[in-house]
């Protein structure tokens, strides 16, 4: 049975039940603008009640309180980190792509927008058109070197702009891992903190809201995944706690597995920046960045960082050996045998056998007779844990300089740039070395494109590799088709190499004993031959380096227009086939040098306005879901204010029940 005073007892619970939801309002009500706030409610269930130990039954005790529990819902709050994750990758896209585009159009450059490279080759085709007309005006042959010029610092500008691109999402990527380690060292501190309180009995709503804030943040950088169990008895309950960055464990309930930034032993391209940044975990690991579920913004600057359109150096082992005390990689049946397309650094590159990955300080290629590339690299050094080449096993195995990225990043755009100057390059120099330049020494014609050697400064003695020229020894008169082939070079340029001379009509030749040689045109047998160990490959000459020789471009009459000026300085043959060249839609497989320059800008523009388009569906889907959850989660103000006058009354109620039996525990107690 009850006691005589029950009746304030359950008042009592009621009044205690409406302040705990009042206050409950309240908190959320000033809370209403804090960033991951969630809507807290007060949630209350009937006390047990007690027997009457009549047929009347049980008798009510009142009101007590279960839980002050957050209104949240997980798989809302998974859907928006996987979102989340996915706009962070195409918002970082975004930003670096518009970068680039932004260097090639020069966009925003007031008076000068569309004049990129594009502008710049036109402008350099055009001077040659024009000095067609005046050969021997100083004035015309200056201002065709100055648009050729023009269109070198265009290059180099695009070049140094590239890197500056690579260098920023480098510093980038060590930015994100010591902000995703910040972001796993709050939430292992928070897991101890609430655990702390849970483990009472209580529920720490606020912690967790910091938690789940972290986690949203965390998402951005990539694909989480957030489990969470009780773990121990009834009386002892632990939440366990992870957190899973593209599947591998970040946090563990209160350990941590972090990251760590090293400088990249090697590089992986040609015109790489040095000290790229190197992720692994904290036990040692290599962080999978070449994953494609990995997501965020990591995934993102690691594409515009390393993108190489899965471009890179390939081939399969055919030989491990010492030689000089060094370890030596031969390397065969590889994916370049053109060295205006060769894009592996020419020394401390980071080279890849069967999985492993090695250093190598340099290396040379030797040219086989049906044109392909056997390659080896020198002095192979480890930088990683599970040991050196091995003789036997490592033969026939795998070789990659770098790794395969699926993505046009900045690696890739800078090759298209070493390609289109070589090749440009290689061919223009060839028919420019076939004229007389204007000179007192009437001497053939000079390099018109170059390099410049960053440890002497001074321009390559570049060695055209497979180029067929036509020329007319100015002595004899004598026409020749003229082809350079390099046999081997090294990877400082040096170049063992042969020239053939071809007549270019059937002709008999008397030697100094009157004996009769007869020459058929073209007939390879009786070509003459030239060998020569001096000089380096167009493979030294990248987008950054490229320039104007230097002697040219102080003195542009030895620019050569024709193949013989005591024929007439007016002469064009040179220039005609300059001009040819740079119009033949073999020159590339993209067609003409205009067109690879179109068909590579346009690229550019079409792979920024993908990523924008990525960038902007993904931010109206990650905002859509974002409403939902916070169609749940969040505080509304006016429902709050309802809440607070419904609780009030309900106070009121309570209080009126304890005055109500105050009233008949007087009157009981004054009969």
């Amino acid at each position: 049975m009850p006691s005589t005073f029950f009746g304030l007892t359950i008042g009592k619970t009621g009044l205690n039940i409406a302040q705990a939801s009042i206050n409950t309002s309240a908190h959320n009500a000033a809370n209403a603008q804090v960033a991951g706030y969630t809507r807290q409610i007060a949630n209350a269930r009937a006390c047990t009640p007690i027997s009457l130990n009549t047929r009347a039954g049980m008798a009510g005790t009142g009101v007590e309180l279960t839980s002050i529990e957050r209104q949240r819902n997980i798989y809302y709050d998974a859907k928006y980190r996987q979102s989340n994750a996915n706009y962070g990758k195409y918002d970082c896209t975004e930003y670096y792509m518009r970068s680039i585009e932004s260097y090639f159009n020069e966009v925003g450059v007031e008076g000068n927008e569309g004049k990129g490279i594009n502008y710049a080759m036109t402008e350099f085709f055009n001077s040659l058109e024009t000095l067609k007309d005046n050969p021997s005006d100083s004035n015309t042959r200056t201002q065709m070197v100055e648009k050729a010029n023009n269109m070198v610092d265009m290059v180099n500008y695009l070049s140094e702009s590239l890197k500056n691109i690579q260098k920023e999402a480098n510093s980038e990527i060590k930015v994100a891992v010591e902000h995703i380690n910040s972001i796993a060292d709050q939430i292992s501190s928070l897991n101890r903190q609430i655990n702390t309180l849970e483990i009472q009995g209580g529920m720490a709503n606020d912690l967790r809201d910091k938690r789940d804030l972290l986690l949203d943040d965390l998402s951005t950088y990539g694909n989480i995944e957030v489990s969470e169990r009780n773990i121990g008895d009834d009386t002892t309950v632990v939440n366990e706690f992870v957190v899973m960055l593209d599947g591998k464990i970040l946090v563990d309930t209160n350990r941590c597995n972090s990251l760590k930034v090293e400088t990249m032993a090697g590089s992986d391209a040609q015109n790489d920046v040095g000290a790229l940044y190197l992720v692994k975990w904290n036990d040692g690991t290599l962080f999978n960045n070449k994953s494609k579920t990995l997501g965020g913004k990591l995934q993102a600057l690691y594409q515009i960082r390393d993108g190489n359109n899965k471009e890179n150096f390939t081939g399969v082992a055919s030989e491990v050996k010492t030689e000089n005390n060094e370890l030596c990689l031969t390397v065969k049946d590889t994916n370049c045998n053109d060295i205006n397309l060769l894009q592996i650094p020419n020394t401390q590159g980071n080279i890849i056998v069967g999985g492993i990955r090695y250093t190598y300080d340099r290396f040379d290629v030797k040219v086989e007779s049906d044109g392909s590339f056997t390659y080896t690299f020198r002095d192979l050094k480890t930088i990683e844990a599970n040991g050196a080449l091995n003789l036997t096993d490592d033969a026939s195995k795998q070789v990659s300089v770098g790794y395969a990225i699926d993505y046009k990043g900045v690696p890739y755009y800078q090759a298209q740039l070493n390609e289109f100057i070589r090749t440009v390059s290689q061919e223009c120099n060839a028919i420019f070395n076939t004229g007389q330049d204007m000179t007192e020494y009437n001497k053939l014609g000079m390099d018109f494109f170059n390099g410049t050697d960053s440890a002497t400064g001074k321009n390559f003695e570049l060695i055209e590799n497979g180029t067929s020229v036509d020329w007319t020894d100015p002595a004899t008169g004598i026409g020749y088709t003229v082809k350079t082939e390099i046999t081997s070079f090294t990877s400082n340029g040096e170049a063992n190499y042969t020239v053939h001379y071809f007549y270019k009509e059937s002709m008999e030749i008397t030697d100094s004993a009157g004996n009769v040689t007869q020459i058929n045109a073209g007939d390879e047998d009786t070509a003459l031959q030239k060998t020569g160990t001096q000089g380096e490959t167009y493979y030294n000459m990248d987008a950054t380096n490229f320039c104007i020789t230097r002697a040219v471009y102080n003195n542009p009459l030895l620019v050569t227009t024709t193949s013989d000026v005591n024929a007439g300085v007016e002469g064009t043959d040179v220039l005609d086939q300059v001009i040819a060249k740079l119009k033949d839609r073999n020159l590339f497989k993209q067609g003409t040098a205009g067109q690879f320059l179109e068909t590579f800008t346009s690229n550019i523009g079409t792979n920024a306005s993908q990523a924008i388009l990525f960038a902007e569906s993904q931010k109206n889907i990650n905002e859509s879901i974002d409403e939902q959850r916070m169609a749940i989660s969040s505080v509304d103000s006016d429902e709050e204010a309802i809440n607070l006058v419904k609780y009030k009354n309900a106070y009121d109620l309570n209080a009126k029940v304890i005055s109500t039996m105050s009233q008949l525990y007087e009157i009981l107690l004054n009969m």
